[in-house]
């Protein structure tokens, strides 16, 4: 490998890596079972017209284990529509305003 690379490679697997570890804690975190069992509320409904809520969080807290004393999130708000793709941005954006590349 040549000298003026090996920098590069390093930052790489290094940022590789740190991805990996993050993704396995969000899985295992998304996969975890609810802490509060009342916590969640599930509406069946047939269809969903465009812009319907279909996902929302309010005051929401969260924690990486049973065990911890804080929440590792806290007074969390979010709200998902119909639709619509979720970004931290300021807006929300319609599915039909994205175009692949």
């Amino acid at each position: 490998m040549h000298a003026h690379l090996w920098p590069q490679f390093s930052q790489v697997t290094s940022s590789v890596i740190e991805a990996m570890v993050s993704v396995k804690r969000l899985s295992n975190f998304l996969h975890a079972e609810e802490l509060q069992q009342d916590a969640t509320t599930r509406v069946a409904k047939s269809s969903l017209s465009s812009g319907e809520v279909v996902s929302s969080i309010k005051g929401g807290e969260f924690a990486w284990t049973k065990s911890d004393v804080q929440p590792t999130l806290e007074d969390i708000n979010l709200t998902h529509h119909a639709n619509f793709l979720v970004s931290h941005g300021p807006r929300e954006l319609p599915i039909s305003a994205w175009k692949d590349s």
